[in-house]
């Protein structure tokens, strides 16, 4: 296994609170397993009676939580004999209405796969949920499987969502948003996006996500913060400009985005000639400090044509 993929594998179990391992000719296996009944914490094997049960009865069973663990560890001992919960089941009834299941019984599994062959990564999640229709007539329980492939790493360091190029500066904060029960660490992230743009070690200096809005491609060829900013940006941005946004990145690229790169120098000098006025408008303005900015220079533009008539 090369050192980076262990390195990112480290990582990822590193968030579970507990796995299982297990091996195959061409996948390694880590499995984090989290089961639910009656909104209480079963084990793998009581959940899979609870689960056998259901579909065999079609309601769940409804006995205390000591009584039913007291029967299934009973069961343990004897691996052959089957949990009876006949005596004590009946539909788990809402008390708004009684032609509804309410189950809240689950199984939520988070896999880590890892290919020898391709020395891919894959991240899924996979969820049971043992629960009947609404307002059903009859009480039928119903069992539900879903599996769903959250992120991979494949042996290009491309990290995947749903089949695309995805992790990019564009969109980390998105990513760290949406950080799967806790599984995605911000060390995780860094590391996975250090990985999508080829490996740059600059990505590092970063210790909170910020949507950056700079493209991968120019992510990938930058081999600084700064030199991304220049190459989303078509030049270098003048020092005025960056202390009048405050160095916010987003700002620095959107402005870029709406004025004509041979016009910055006009607005650099109207940010000299103003600033402690628009100091102040800024504090003062509720909306984007470079949209701010150019709103006050083309006002004061329009003034000034005015004037000369």
């Amino acid at each position: 296994m090369r050192e980076d993929r262990k390195e990112i594998i480290d990582e990822l179990l590193k968030n579970f609170d507990k796995h299982r391992h297990f091996e195959t000719d061409k996948f390694l296996y880590w499995i984090k397993d989290d089961y639910y009944y009656d909104g209480k914490k079963v084990t793998r094997d009581e959940f899979t009676h609870i689960k056998d049960y259901a579909v065999k009865h079609g309601t769940l069973p409804f006995i205390s939580i000591k009584k039913k663990i007291r029967e299934l560890r009973e069961s343990r001992k004897d691996s052959k004999k089957d949990v009876d919960f006949s005596p004590f089941a009946s539909p788990m009834q809402s008390s708004n209405h009684h032609d509804i299941v309410n189950t809240n019984t689950y199984c939520r599994q988070r896999i880590v796969r890892y290919s020898k062959s391709y020395e891919n990564i894959d991240v899924y999640d996979y969820d049971i949920e043992v629960r009947s229709p609404a307002r059903a007539k009859v009480k039928r329980v119903l069992v539900f499987s879903r599996k769903t492939k959250l992120f991979s790493v494949n042996d290009k360091n491309y990290v995947l969502i749903k089949g695309n190029r995805w992790l990019s500066l564009k969109n980390w904060h998105g990513f760290k948003m949406h950080d799967w029960s806790g599984m995605i660490s911000n060390r995780l992230t860094v590391m996975l996006l250090s990985m999508m743009l080829g490996g740059k070690k600059w990505v590092e200096e970063f210790e909170e996500p910020t949507p950056y809005y700079i493209s991968n491609k120019n992510s990938r060829k930058a081999n600084s913060l700064d030199e991304a900013i220049n190459l989303e940006c078509g030049m270098a941005p003048p020092k005025t400009i960056k202390r009048a946004l405050l160095n916010d990145v987003n700002e620095i690229i959107n402005l870029y985005n709406m004025i004509d790169e041979n016009k910055i120098h006009y607005l650099t000098n109207f940010i000299k000639r103003n600033h402690e006025t628009l100091s102040s408008l800024l504090e003062q303005s509720y909306y984007s400090k470079g949209e701010t900015i150019l709103f006050y220079y083309f006002l004061s533009k329009d003034n000034r044509k005015r004037g000369r008539r």
